[in-house]
């Protein structure tokens, strides 16, 4: 994986950060698939198909899978997808002013785990645990986040939105207590879950924003 020029916050998503053989790489194995299953306000064809499959646990607000549940192309490109993602975050070249930088979540021996894995993609890695949230609510499906520290103590955690999905990896053996207990009980490093983001801290945040600017 060859760094080249990086770009700015507004244009970070898609600024040349890869060669084009690992571009097409993350596209090939995450990407080109994921994209065919986001969400929008007229349409979810993930959550959709999750809404059709009996979960393996409920709860009041979540809906809880295992990725066996989908298609084995589906599952592996949404783990595939994610962790590409994270990667980059992490091994993003140059700090932008007003971003915080992810950097030092996870050891070099960590970020090594993740690369070999984006180069010849088996199975899941040990060590993390991925959670794909798909959101029930069509007005929060636009959302998008770069990959951030989650503000858990004494948890090691990276997530972002991207239209309806929201990925969460925990890194290491600090889970938070409900989800040590599920990694437990399904013997999963991947676990989807549905449930209703209007409902989250970051919705709730983009509202206390939008209020205090006054913006309809």
């Amino acid at each position: 994986m060859q760094s080249g020029r990086s770009g700015r916050t507004d244009k970070q998503v898609d600024a040349h950060f890869l060669c084009s053989k690992c571009e097409h790489l993350f596209s090939k194995h995450g990407e080109a698939i994921v994209a065919k299953h986001w969400g929008t306000h007229h349409e979810f064809p993930l959550l959709e198909r999750l809404m059709t499959i009996r979960p393996a646990e409920m709860s009041v607000r979540r809906r809880l899978f295992v990725p066996n549940q989908l298609s084995d192309d589906l599952n592996s490109a949404l783990y595939y997808f994610a962790v590409s993602v994270f990667w980059r975050a992490l091994e993003w070249p140059v700090p932008e002013p007003g971003i915080k930088s992810i950097k030092g979540a996870c050891t070099g021996v960590q970020l090594e785990k993740l690369k070999r894995f984006l180069l010849s993609p088996q199975g899941y890695i040990e060590g993390f645990l991925l959670v794909a949230d798909v959101n029930t609510q069509p007005e929060m499906n636009g959302i998008m986040s770069l990959p951030a520290l989650m503000a858990i103590p004494n948890i090691n955690g990276i997530q972002f939105d991207l239209l309806g999905i929201r990925f969460m990896m925990f890194v290491g053996d600090n889970l938070p207590e409900e989800l040590e207990f599920l990694q437990r009980r399904l013997n999963r490093n991947f676990i989807i879950v549905t449930s209703d983001h209007s409902g989250s801290n970051s919705a709730k945040q983009v509202a206390k924003f939008l209020n205090d600017n006054d913006i309809d």
